[in-house]
């Protein structure tokens, strides 16, 4: 009885959607969604198709919109609803109305399709918590999400928004949104009505400024506003207290960075707990004059400075400001106590004082392509340190406390303009059941190779020299 319930479920939706649903062949992958009409003639008799089991009905539903169960496209609970659905890359530029019916439904994926706009009875799906419409053709913040309150995930990037409307502060339970790509230049006071938000995304929009109301997001953990146009952080940047991550990555020529070398740029993907590190070659760091598809604007000279106050951001852990024009490193950077992260590469910094010893906690420190000449006395006292990378300046010397730096395993010297090594450097291998990997490739080193190996037992130059 239960399988006639569902063949008629499924053959009468499947008859209703037919004018829903146009299908072209194509090449790739045979016949696909292309298109979806706002009018589907047989909606009423749908649902009613079968009132005795709905949950044969939600499969009906799903198989209509070519979603596979085999490739984990849908998710289901132990009572067989479906609470996760993934419509992604389907072609879609409407939304039928039966897929209200899945009452469930608690994370949707329909990225990657051609919505310009949804229909108001898509706030019917109120259980929802996650929503993807990221890489759609969204020109204005769609209405009906203003209604669904208990969305706590929303990621809208790479659409052409402009403006978020004030009353967006409705969703007071988001607590991660992202709207990298769009076309932002400024936002309303409704910015600052998401009072749950940890993680927000801003990179690739056309923002010169900040508004007050975006120090009211006291919560916010997770901020990166890179690729954008500001020129300068105010000083109330201090109020966002729960910064556990900010990035500011700048447009800078990415031509400073030499081709053909196996230097590598850390990209870090936060999420509010923890984080995890991506290699990303730099030939795959992508044009300083089109970032995602957008021409932007010139002249831009990126950050300058850092104003006095982001010391008081005592809960940072992870710092990126690459390419951009700082040239000194702020005194203030020193209370950073919880830093563990650091990467200033790309700008035009020439010394480093002394005060950066203060990180005590710090483990990654990226200064490569800058314009350092020389190196703190006592950068020995970094002695969490595991990654120091440094091609690209114009160091002459490194200093001798460096070998106090026992969890070092990474030292890139790429490209300076050193002559000798210190005598003490082979302690950095010392019980260590790792060797430390050093570079020095690029330099005025003459000692060869096979003598270096002697001398510096426990340091592993074989990858690089």
């Amino acid at each position: 009885m239960k399988a006639t319930h569902y063949l008629l479920a499924l053959t009468t939706l499947l008859l209703g959607l037919a004018y829903s649903f146009p299908y072209t062949a194509t090449a790739d992958n045979g016949s696909r969604i292309t298109d979806i009409y706002s009018n589907i003639s047989s909606a009423n008799n749908l649902t009613k198709a079968d009132t005795a089991n709905p949950v044969n009905y939600q499969l009906a539903i799903i198989e209509a919109l070519g979603v596979s169960k085999e490739n984990e496209e849908v998710l289901f609970d132990k009572e067989g609803n479906v609470i996760e659905l993934d419509l992604s890359c389907k072609g879609f530029d409407r939304l039928p109305e039966q897929i209200t019916h899945l009452k469930h439904l608690r994370k949707l994926n329909l990225t990657s399709n051609s919505l310009e706009n949804l229909p108001a009875y898509f706030s019917h799906l109120n259980q929802l918590t996650n929503l993807n419409l990221s890489n759609n053709s969204f020109e204005q913040f769609p209405e009906p999400l203003k209604q669904l309150k208990g969305l706590r995930s929303l990621d809208l990037s790479f659409n052409k928004l402009r403006q978020l409307p004030s009353s967006v502060g409705s969703l007071d339970q988001l607590t991660n949104l992202n709207l990298k790509g769009n076309f932002f230049e400024e936002f309303s006071k409704g910015i600052g009505k998401f009072k749950n938000l940890q993680s927000l995304d801003l990179r690739d929009n056309f923002l010169n400024s900040l508004p007050p109301a975006f120090f009211k997001l006291k919560n916010l953990q997770v901020l990166d506003l890179s690729y954008n146009y500001i020129n300068t952080l105010p000083k109330n940047i201090k109020k966002l207290k729960g910064l556990v991550s900010f990035t500011y990555i700048g447009r800078k020529e990415t031509s400073i960075y030499p081709e053909n070398t196996a230097i590598y740029q850390q990209e870090f993907v936060w999420g509010v707990d923890d984080f995890s590190t991506e290699a990303i070659p730099m030939e795959e760091w992508g044009s300083p004059d089109i970032i995602d598809g957008k021409e932007i604007k010139e002249p831009y000279q990126g950050l300058d400075a850092l104003p006095s106050s982001f010391g008081e951001l005592s809960n940072l852990k992870h710092l990126n400001l690459s390419r951009n024009n700082l040239t000194t490193i702020p005194a203030t950077l020193g209370d950073l106590s919880q830093l563990i992260f650091l990467d200033l590469s790309g700008n035009n910094i020439e010394n480093i004082t002394n005060n950066i010893v203060e990180l005590k906690s710090i483990t990654d420190i990226n200064l490569s392509y800058n314009s350092l000449t020389h190196l703190p006395q006592n950068i020995g006292g970094l002695t969490k340190l595991t990654t120091l990378l440094l091609q690209g300046n114009k160091l002459e010397e490194i200093p001798a406390s460096i070998s106090r730096l026992k969890n070092l395993t990474q030292l890139n010297l790429f490209s300076n303009q050193l002559t000798d090594l210190p005598e003490n450097l082979f302690d950095l291998g010392r019980n260590k059941p790792e060797k430390c990997l050093i570079n020095i490739n690029n330099n005025k080193i003459t000692l060869p190779k096979k003598q270096l190996q002697s001398k510096y037992a426990n340091i592993d130059f074989d990858f690089l020299y």
